[in-house]
């Protein structure tokens, strides 16, 4: 941040001209002086509304809340030279800072330095999202439903502090691999043991139009059909959190560890848009305290959704998620089947949308626990630059 205020000093000590500063939605606020340096800062806020019902039957309230869900600052650009690159993205929302499993105001969520050797090859270090499922990958802010999906959050290997690199062997397909510590943002890693992750991706149609792939709903109606595959392996040995870089601590000398397998696609064409994600969590002994209902969850899950953007930007979607517990940890939760509809209303793409969606969710029954079922209806408002 004394860096941030130093630049800006700098800069405003100067007469401003359009190469100096520009402001505009889509980059955000554009700091540059020549070819040395540029900083682009953006921030924007989630504010929603959530009430949950206490089962399917009634429409008694379990809960209702108005939350800020997110509200984040990033910095982004180069220094020196236009290779060098550099991002800082800071949080300051309870929700958004894991107050609940770290126990502490984790602000940081990414820090990182990389480098560009050419336009298919790029090297980072620092704190940012592995390269795992496409929708984490995805910014939260270009969700085409008011947030992710049940599979993402169960399977989701989120963000770690170590190496990564990204490179495109052969044209339409690229590798990227991270070498972590695998214990999420800003955690010491407690033993000597690391988490690797590989993910492989190929566009057979070529690639999507102004990174397409990387946000949800086709804004662009894209002209001719795009298709992403995407396969991820990631192996963390010994990480000492139950989602390996999420999750709870699992307390003093307690160890495990667990390998996460993911498939997922994406298709485009004339403002149609479909996705899907598979994920699947191996670890041995899962049960950490059977009595605080402490475990890794251990099982698979799928989730596909789709929508269609009308020329007034408005689109409707639909999703349906399904998790299914591994056999070992059964006595302590249940599949989970979800069914979302949504409804969202595009006003300056993604950076300024109204969004709303309605889940109806069940969990089976099974000799431990009784079926249970619920509705939950959110609104949210976002806006950003």
């Amino acid at each position: 941040m004394f860096f941030f205020l130093f630049f800006l000093n700098h800069v405003f000590a100067q007469e401003l001209t359009p190469e100096k500063l520009n402001l505009t939605f889509k980059e955000g606020l554009t700091f540059s002086q020549d070819k040395d340096f540029l900083m682009r800062l953006r921030f924007r806020v989630q504010n929603r509304f959530t009430m949950t019902t206490e089962n399917a039957d009634d429409t008694t309230l379990q809960s209702a809340e108005f939350s800020v869900r997110r509200m984040r600052l990033r910095f982004d650009g180069h220094a020196i030279n236009p290779n060098l690159l550099y991002r800082v993205q800071l949080s300051f929302t309870r929700g958004d800072q894991d107050w609940d499993n770290a126990q502490v105001p984790n602000i940081l969520r990414d820090a990182v330095a990389g480098w560009r050797w050419n336009a298919n090859n790029v090297s980072w270090v620092g704190i940012a999202k592995l390269p795992g499922n496409r929708q984490r990958v995805i910014s939260s802010s270009a969700q085409q439903m008011v947030d992710r999906s049940l599979v993402n959050a169960t399977f989701t290997i989120d963000r770690d502090m170590g190496i990564q690199h990204f490179s495109q062997i052969i044209p339409n397909v690229w590798i990227k691999g991270a070498l972590s510590n695998g214990e999420g943002r800003n955690q010491v890693n407690k033993n000597a043991s690391l988490a690797s992750t590989v993910r492989l991706e190929w566009y057979p149609f070529g690639s999507f139009h102004d990174d397409g792939d990387n946000f949800e709903a086709d804004l662009y109606r894209e002209p001719k059909p795009k298709l992403g595959l995407g396969i991820v392996n990631s192996a963390n040995q010994q990480t000492a959190r139950t989602g390996g870089q999420t999750g709870k601590d699992m307390g003093k000398d307690q160890f495990r560890s667990m390998e996460t397998r993911l498939v997922d696609l994406v298709f485009k064409y004339r403002g149609y848009s479909l996705s899907a994600e598979y994920g699947k969590r191996m670890v041995a002994n899962p049960i950490i305290n059977a009595a605080d209902k402490l475990f890794v969850f251990q099982g698979e899950g799928f989730n596909v959704q789709t929508g269609y953007i009308f020329e007034n930007n408005w689109e409707p979607s639909a999703r349906y998620t399904k998790v299914r517990a591994g056999s070992d940890i059964r006595s302590l939760t249940q599949d989970v089947s979800e069914h979302t509809l949504g409804l969202s209303k595009y006003i300056n793409n993604h950076l300024v949308k109204f969004q709303t969606d309605l889940t109806y969710a069940e969990r089976d029954a099974n000799r431990f626990l009784a079926y249970q079922s619920n509705w939950s209806l959110r609104f949210q408002l976002e806006i950003g630059i």
